[in-house]
């Protein structure tokens, strides 16, 4: 099968306190997301300058549409730097040690998704690999030797940011990083498109997508293309024979289709997203969850029903970042799977309070339970659509997922008021994946605040 193989020779670590270890009724996993681990970090140099020494010129964030939400958290954060990180800044090694030494501490995991950007933004090429071959090497090292790893490519993992040829040099770079979880008949994939499928349990399979192809700000650039790499042709040949052997699939990539719910732009060139997603729907019955994260926040995407499928989507699910660059504390979640039922039952978040970290104070801890909060049967395309429709007009349940998706450092960031442009945008991206969708949801003229 196509079982990426792990080295025996495990250096364990061990957790003081033993944590989150319960009864697992079904398949358990983890989700985490965006890393972004900086070696160059120094809590001495101060957000202003991403706690990085030498000149700010020698790096670039400016320009990114998202500087104006981090220079926001630098005026309300609550805490400076420290140890753990910084409010404002990428992760520093010790807070990438915490999440992975807590991660391993967890029992009855069978495998771990990491969906992207695991290198810090605006890392010098040179020092990219370097950081990525250590954090992959800390999960090596920490988890059991049984526990698969699957990374998927993010915009921040290439030589460039957003750029990445089909057979790049560089996914050769990440293929020599990643060998322990790239199967070996998948390594020719990989190389040539940045995508790989692996086999995590009997009947159920994890396709590992590179959706940075699919981005508006991908170079070089293919929207002319109809199947950049042919990675759709790939994921609909995969999702055949996962279909004709009754096996379920599990999708992972780094960038989720639909509207970037700060930006409100779509993430994705609209034929790359219209074509993912008709995948997704035409699979349905196959595809029983789909994980990215890249937003750095706890969100979903509950697309509706489209052309040619009577049902919605798979469950997409955006998982937060362990990154702090923009005001929020790190997360990750646990999911679980069920065999039986094959679907979805659940996940939990676990997170770290930063200022009480850099304080020498507390642990990594659970934070909430996604079905016990909002009241949900399992984890479907369904079940995420009525919790879309929820966020769109009750305040009770929209307070509630505003507090949890980003789980920001400062209490300045409050949920804005019902019916309001901010709150109807931020809730109808939850729920569409194009701009007229967007505008059809709210009524507003969605723009970044």
């Amino acid at each position: 099968g196509r079982v990426g193989k792990r080295r025996s020779d495990v250096v364990y670590v061990v957790l003081v306190t033993v944590v989150f270890v319960g009864v697992a009724m079904g398949t358990r996993f983890v989700h985490v997301s965006d890393f972004h681990f900086d070696p160059l970090y120094s809590p001495s140099a101060g957000a202003d300058s991403f706690c990085r020494g030498g000149a700010p010129g020698s790096f670039h964030h400016a320009g990114h549409e998202r500087e104006a939400r981090r220079r926001a958290v630098l005026r309300d954060a609550s805490a400076g730097g420290g140890s753990y990180g910084t409010y404002g800044c990428d992760a520093p090694a010790t807070l990438v040690s915490s999440a992975i030494e807590t991660i391993a501490n967890f029992s009855n995991i069978t495998f771990i998704l990491v969906s992207g950007d695991s290198a810090a933004h605006n890392l010098p090429a040179r020092d990219k690999l370097p950081a990525i071959q250590e954090v992959t090497a800390q999960f090596e090292q920490a988890v059991a030797p049984d526990v698969q790893i699957l990374f998927a490519v993010g915009n921040n993992d290439v030589e460039e940011d957003y750029t990445v040829a089909c057979g790049d040099p560089w996914l050769a770079g990440l293929a020599s990083v990643w060998n322990e979880s790239i199967p070996a008949d998948q390594r020719a994939t990989f190389l040539r498109m940045g995508a790989y499928a692996a086999d995590v349990q009997d009947n159920l399979e994890v396709l590992v997508l590179n959706t940075v192809l699919y981005s508006r700000k991908h170079r070089p650039d293919y929207s002319g293309q109809s199947d950049p790499c042919g990675q759709f042709r790939w994921m609909r040949e995969q999702l055949a024979e996962a279909r004709a052997q009754s096996q379920d699939v599990l999708v992972v990539g780094h960038i989720a289709p639909g509207i970037d719910s700060f930006s409100y732009k779509p993430t994705m060139v609209d034929s790359f997203s219209e074509t993912l997603l008709a995948i997704l729907g035409e699979y349905s019955d196959v595809v029983k969850g789909a994980f990215f994260g890249h937003f750095h926040q706890d969100e979903i995407r509950a697309f509706p029903p489209g052309e040619g499928r009577e049902g919605a989507t798979a469950p997409v699910l955006l998982a937060p970042s362990v990154s702090p660059i923009f005001g929020n504390n790190p997360e990750f979640r646990v999911v679980e799977y069920a065999k039986e039922a094959r679907q979805l039952i659940n996940y939990e978040v676990f997170w770290r309070n930063l200022y009480l970290a850099n304080s020498g104070i507390g642990n990594w801890t659970w934070l909430y339970d996604f079905v016990d909060q909002y009241g949900l049967a399992g984890i479907t395309g369904e079940t995420l659509s009525d919790l879309a429709t929820r966020l769109l007009v009750d305040e009770t349940t929209f307070n509630e997922w505003y507090r949890y998706r980003g789980v920001y450092a400062s209490n300045a960031i409050l949920p804005p008021d019902m019916g309001t442009p901010a709150q109807a945008c931020l809730a109808c991206a939850q729920q569409t994946f194009s701009t007229a969708g967007l505008q059809s949801c709210s009524s507003f003229r969605c723009k970044r605040p």
